[in-house]
């Protein structure tokens, strides 16, 4: 069965969409996966995934695998449509721009400002018609360096909120350590590893951390209208606005 995923969003969002190949695995277990990615960091995510035959940036689809035919097409980002890019020959298409589900996940993603009680990893399974059942990322990853034991890493974005966390941590300081923001992926998962418990205000990063299995403590100062998958290895703390003006 060759299946098509599609998702033209963030490296985010890419790397907690792999999820669905994991719910892929279990409903077709013989299938061949494609994926089309928005970018080079997009590609990343999905780079050493054994699940995955090949992966192409929108900008440089072959023109034969654009007249390929596929048992099933799943689109998990607004942003790919058949009008504006290429069209697809599927004998099912699912997701956004094909769907009903992808119209309402739509709304509830994109419009409405309201908080679902839904996360984003319930909202793809939902999308490429499957159930959630707690599936984690699928996606490969060899640690280059073991974590350090009373290691805490800080990665904030915010400059205030940063300088209001690290004026307030309780922690012997020279067990604290301040994450780089490596644009490639790989490094910046070397440097959290490293790390035994990792506070950010990054939802990349909260996800990142979860696939490493550290403690996580997320400072949550822009809200989130889906809910924040935790996997019962961390705490959300929403950040008052006075703090991150």
């Amino acid at each position: 069965m060759d299946i098509l995923l599609i998702h033209l969003g963030t490296p985010c969002e890419c790397f907690i969409a792999t999820s669905v190949i994991r719910g892929l695995r279990k409903t077709y277990p013989d299938n061949t996966i494609y994926c089309v990615v928005q970018n080079r960091e997009c590609y990343q995510v999905f780079e050493y995934n054994r699940s995955i035959r090949k992966i192409y940036i929108i900008d440089h689809v072959p023109e034969e695998f654009k007249r390929k035919t596929f048992d099933l097409v799943i689109n998990l980002h607004p942003n790919f449509s058949e009008i504006t890019h290429f069209p697809i020959s599927a004998k099912e298409k699912l997701g956004f721009n094909y769907t009903i589900e992808g119209i309402k996940a739509y709304n509830l993603l994109y419009i409405n400002n309201r908080k679902i009680n839904k996360s984003l990893f319930q909202i793809y399974y939902k999308l490429a018609h499957l159930t959630w059942a707690g599936e984690g990322f699928d996606f490969y990853y060899y640690p280059k360096a073991k974590a350090k034991k009373s290691t805490t890493g800080t990665a904030i974005i915010n400059r205030n909120l940063k300088k209001y966390i690290v004026n307030r941590l309780h922690l012997d300081l020279s067990q604290v350590k301040d994450i780089p923001d490596h644009n490639n992926l790989f490094r910046r998962l070397d440097a959290l590893n490293k790390c035994s418990d990792v506070i950010t205000d990054d939802f990349f990063t909260l996800n990142l951390a979860l696939y490493l299995r550290k403690g996580v403590f997320f400072l949550e100062a822009i809200p989130l209208n889906t809910q924040i998958e935790l996997f019962g290895q961390g705490k959300v703390f929403p950040v008052p606005k006075e703090i991150v003006i």
